[in-house]
């Protein structure tokens, strides 16, 4: 496979066409086998696409994006208000889903700022964003903590803080594929996309006395170089490191961090079209409780009422301006869909973010919100109906939360969207951990069969989104057989009957594992249809 996928690399590079067809009419993509072939060519698609909509009349973007990552808890609400010069009174009141704002940092400029929540739950949520194009990245971790009213030493956390600073770029970087420093040094890929530019830093300076604070920084220094050793080929990590307090805002480390981030924006052009539409999709929205119109109706508000961006633009260049301007995350748009429409589009992301994934997986430290969820295996329609109800029209939710595979319906058949019979399975609320009365050791079952996929190297893993929706589809293909899991969990499920089924996800997820048993060989045939049920399935279009 990488064999092919370099190979496939060498000829792109030197000017293959990726369109070209053979006289059956089929194309590369048409021919392609493995994921990442695929997914390659799908990308130099897009740059084709893009380059034509960049010969046309472009506009300057003025306003940049900018994530604050990290776990719970380190500081980045904080920071965001900081680098505003806000004050902030201390307390922490965690980031239910993104936090979406525009905002002007002195020194720097504007910037849409996405505040990610660092809660577990919606990592899956985060994977819509963070490949938005010319980001730059805050990574947040904390140099020390206070326990028991001593202030812990930064070399006593340094090995945490190493892994979780590596586990959030391991994470960007699934979200930013096939990107490669190039031969001669430009800091782009080979597809020519511009790798993301990390800045670290470690909060909690105010709790660090004056003896610790040469630690601090001996801590900081190796941590980035750690990173930056692991990850120079995928991104930028920018060399200064920020030791800082984030409730204070006044600072002069604060304000190097301000000059920083000016001196990092990149000037960026844009499609004419592209301005042209960002200055008007909020006056398309109809219902500001449920901002999302199908793709009919998006065309019909373009070609049909707006002459402005409407003249000479074909339905065709429209789907290019529009999937550009989904990769700047200014919209959310799904072309295809389950309910075998022709896609629908989320016009202010946000709403998404924080009035319908805040709430829905929000866990019992979120007291902002008076009813939650109970994590459980399935829920009723009233449940959603409760939590979600006032948000949105409930009917109108479930089916947008299925088309991104949020939700589950456990129905073998369709039943109606105002059925309060309809029950779900939502994969981002199922407990943590495996049962502990599921796949124990056997002695009658000692025929197993599998299959192990895995990534490649340790800057390597599956998106925080890639499971749920694995889990959504191997479900759909056991539910439209007949077929119900006999338990499911966050990282894994289990299908039981004459012989047993296991689709497991590794914690750090770099690995999943497809595994099949029986009492004997007479079952192997059974092992075999279920193997491929669990095995091949939808599993090409999701990872």
């Amino acid at each position: 496979m990488n064999g092919r996928l370099r190979t496939c690399e060498l000829l792109l590079k030197n000017g293959a066409d990726v369109d070209a067809t053979e006289e059956d009419g089929k194309t590369p993509l048409d021919r392609a086998r493995t994921t990442n072939v695929k997914r390659l060519l799908k990308l130099y698609q897009k740059r084709k696409e893009y380059s034509v909509l960049m010969k046309e009349t472009t506009v300057k973007l003025d306003v940049h994006k900018l994530f604050m990552c990290g776990y719970e808890g380190v500081g980045k609400t904080s920071l965001k208000q900081a680098l505003q010069k806000l004050k902030t009174d201390g307390k922490h009141v965690p980031t239910p889903g993104i936090d979406v704002t525009t905002v002007f940092i002195e020194c720097a400029g504007k910037f849409t700022v996405m505040d990610l929540a660092g809660q577990a739950e919606y990592h899956a949520s985060h994977t819509m964003f963070l490949a938005a194009q010319s980001s730059i990245f805050i990574v947040t971790y904390k140099i020390t903590e206070e326990k028991n009213g001593k202030v812990i030493k930064p070399s006593q956390l340094k090995e945490h803080n190493e892994q979780q600073v590596i586990a959030w770029l391991v994470f960007i970087k699934a979200t930013n594929p096939f990107v490669k420093t190039t031969s001669e040094g430009t800091g782009t890929s080979q597809i020519g996309n511009v790798k993301p530019t990390v800045i670290l830093v470690a909060s909690q300076a105010d709790l660090l006395p004056d003896t610790y604070k040469a630690e601090a920084l001996h801590v900081m220094k190796a941590i980035r170089e750690e990173a930056h050793n692991t990850f120079k080929d995928y991104m930028d990590i920018v060399e200064s490191t920020y030791l800082l307090d984030c409730r204070d805002g006044m600072n002069e480390d604060i304000q190097k961090l301000r000059v920083c981030l000016g001196e990092l924006k990149r000037e960026e052009m844009i499609p004419a079209m592209c301005g042209k539409i960002l200055e008007k999709k909020n006056s398309w929205i109809k219902n500001p409780q449920y901002p999302v119109v199908s793709w009919d109706e998006y065309v019909h508000e373009i070609t049909d009422r707006d002459e402005d961006i409407a003249s000479g633009l074909d339905e065709n260049v429209l789907a290019t301006v529009t999937n550009y301007i989904h990769d700047m995350g200014e919209i959310i748009n799904i072309r295809c869909t389950k309910s075998g429409g022709n896609g629908v589009i989320v016009l202010n992301p946000q709403w998404l973010c924080n009035r319908v994934f805040g709430p829905m997986l929000a866990t019992e430290i979120f007291h902002q919100y008076s009813t939650r969820f109970v994590k459980k295996d399935i829920y009723g329609k009233q449940d959603l109906e409760d939590v979600l109800g006032k948000e949105a029209d409930i009917n109108q939710l479930i089916g947008l939360l299925e088309e991104f595979e949020f939700l589950f319906p456990t129905q073998p058949q369709p039943m109606s969207s105002t059925d309060s019979r309809q029950t779900f399975i939502i994969p981002g609320l199922l407990q943590d951990a495996m049962p502990d009365d599921q796949w124990q050791p056997s002695r009658l079952k000692q025929r197993y069969y599998g299959r192990r996929f895995q990534c490649h190297d340790v800057t390597d893993c599956f998106t925080a989104g890639f499971f749920p929706r694995l889990q959504t589809r191997f479900l759909n293909q056991l539910t439209t057989r007949g077929r119900k899991p006999s338990s499911c969990w966050r990282n894994g499920m289990k299908y039981c009957e004459d012989v047993e089924g296991l689709v497991y996800m590794f914690s750090d997820r770099r690995a999943v594992h497809v595994c099949v048993r029986a009492e004997s060989d007479d079952d192997i045939g059974k092992c075999h249809e279920l193997l491929q049920i669990l095995w091949k399935g939808d599993r090409k279009s999701v990872v």
